[in-house]
């Protein structure tokens, strides 16, 4: 039974017998019942709000990434695939670390130096597997984590590289040389 249900409970049970007291005593019974009708109430008001909470977190283009890493080149660079993906055709961003969303929860204490740091945070595109490996972090006091918007395959549409089986390198800039006529 959820806590704010137990609280809900126990709220009506003192109203109701606050109500079968007889006046001189229900006036002596709400003195004391009172404060603790009003924490349950707040437990159960807390209760609710958590239920309909949503965990929210911040994302960002592959671009903004990018300059995050370039600015912070120690920045923890969190890859939540399976170790068969990290290591496959796609690869990985350089220096990530990879632990599998399903291994998440019970690998937090490999993560705890970063707990106040900000990191990037990526799966392979926009599915749940971003979302929730946000919100198990979130859960867990990592406030800082931000979610690459598109995952490993919008990083190297937009032209990032990647490291690992195969090396996905971005497209080099076009040479725009300017010609002269002939001085």
């Amino acid at each position: 039974m959820p806590s704010g249900d137990l609280s809900l409970s126990w709220l009506r049970t003192a109203a109701w017998r606050l109500r079968r007291a007889p006046a001189a005593v229900g006036r002596s019974a709400l003195l004391g019942v009172a404060p603790a009708a009003l924490a349950a109430a707040t437990l159960w008001g807390c209760a609710l709000f958590d239920r309909d909470r949503q965990t929210t977190f911040r994302r960002v283009l592959p671009p903004v990434a990018f300059e995050m890493l370039r600015d912070t080149p120690d920045l923890l660079i969190l890859d939540l695939r399976q170790p068969e993906e990290f290591h496959g055709a796609l690869g990985h961003i350089f220096h990530s670390r990879n632990i599998p969303l399903p291994q998440l929860p019970f690998r937090l204490a490999e993560l705890s130096g970063y707990r106040d740091r900000t990191f990037l945070v990526y799966c392979r595109r926009d599915d749940e597997c971003g979302p929730t490996g946000m919100a198990i972090l979130a859960s867990s006091g990592f406030h800082n984590a931000v979610l690459l918007d598109g995952g490993i395959q919008r990083w190297i549409a937009d032209g990032f590289g990647t490291v690992g089986e195969q090396i996905v390198t971005p497209p080099q800039p076009a040479e725009t040389g300017s010609t002269t006529e002939g001085t």
